[in-house]
């Protein structure tokens, strides 16, 4: 079990006007290219809590995506995504991203999109999204989704989300003290938020960038846990066609693997990212 002190050592959320309305943002100074830290479906700037100590003095810049946390307001229309996450890069110079999830597709995407600002890419049980051919119906399967959330409500679907098939060991080892912030910091959100969120940028709405790892000049760390093994084939299907790509499956680990195995994911991306 990790120690139970997770400092996120960021500065409390502010409110920043950015593409398609007000976005919730942490952010600490330090030393170094700033890590941009993008959060999976349903999270908050503070799913990073527990491996963030690892990352040392680093700068850092976490945003509550738009219809998650307390950036339930900002539009979570892709387009205006998009454009905020190139907001926040474009001030900073070259910066380097770290997505999980839903968050990993994202910045996949911003490498993807804006090559040129991206020096380094950590991607955390995620995929380059679906063939057009797929996309279609993995996006009727989000729609059933986001009407049953908006059907039952936040804290319900919270409830179920987190007791899914991605996440059968989170609870037993999760420290339980940083799992409690977790569930707060997340029933934030409002159901037409997340369902927005869903519907506009989830798997099936994120433009497909298969086609395009093997042009990605970043180095890229793909992370995946062992017990996640749809999410570990993917990771191993794209570190063979990106240029760059280092690869860790993380034993005693799921599809959250930064939740579950913190003393070794947050070391493991301090040394790449100091590389």
């Amino acid at each position: 079990m990790p120690a139970r002190s997770h400092s996120l050592g960021l500065g409390p959320r502010r409110r920043e006007r950015l593409p398609g309305g007000e976005w919730a943002v942490s952010a600490r100074a330090g030393h170094g290219p700033t890590c941009l830290l993008l959060h999976g479906f349903t999270g908050t700037s503070r799913d990073f809590d527990a491996v963030v100590p690892a990352l040392g003095d680093r700068a850092l810049l976490a945003p509550d995506l738009p219809g998650h946390g307390r950036s339930a307001a900002a539009s979570p229309m892709l387009a205006h995504v998009r454009a905020g996450l190139l907001a926040l890069v474009a001030r900073l110079g070259p910066v380097d991203v770290l997505g999980y999830s839903q968050g990993g597709r994202l910045a996949l995407d911003l490498a993807c999109t804006q090559p040129g600002r991206i020096r380094r890419l950590v991607l955390i049980g995620a995929s380059p999204g679906l063939p057009p051919a797929e996309a279609e119906t993995r996006r009727v399967a989000d729609e059933r989704l986001a009407q049953h959330l908006e059907t039952i409500g936040v804290r319900a679907f919270l409830s179920e989300w987190s007791t899914g098939p991605l996440f059968t060991h989170l609870a037993e080892r999760c420290d339980p003290i940083h799992l409690a912030t977790l569930r707060h910091h997340r029933s934030e959100a409002k159901a037409a938020g997340l369902a927005a969120a869903l519907r506009s940028y989830g798997t099936g709405a994120v433009p497909y960038h298969g086609d395009s790892l093997a042009a990605l000049p970043c180095p890229v760390l793909l992370l995946a846990g062992a017990e996640d093994t749809k999410f570990t084939a993917i990771a191993q299907s794209m570190a063979e066609q990106l240029p760059r790509a280092q690869i860790e499956v993380v034993a005693g680990a799921g599809h959250a693997c930064h939740l579950e195995r913190p003393d070794v994911v947050g070391p493991r991306i301090a040394r790449f990212l100091n590389d």
